[in-house]
């Protein structure tokens, strides 16, 4: 498990399909942010080897499911 302890204001925002951003609101100086993330993803397994190795692993969509303060 990562750790991070960091401190200062909260901005919240969307950002494009390069990764940049398009606009950042401030939300509060929060002493506690719970982010809830999820990725879909799918595996795909080869079939000639007889040891159904993954030899595809692709990400479908990523998206933030909640944001509590």
């Amino acid at each position: 498990m990562a750790y991070f302890s960091g401190q200062g204001h909260v901005y919240v925002g969307a950002s494009d399909s390069n990764g940049n951003q398009q606009g950042l609101n401030f939300v509060s100086n929060a002493p506690e942010l719970k982010v809830s993330l999820s990725v879909d993803t799918f595996k795909h397994q080869e079939s000639t080897s007889g040891q159904r190795l993954t030899d595809l692993h692709l990400i479908k969509t990523k998206k933030a499911s909640s944001l509590a303060l």
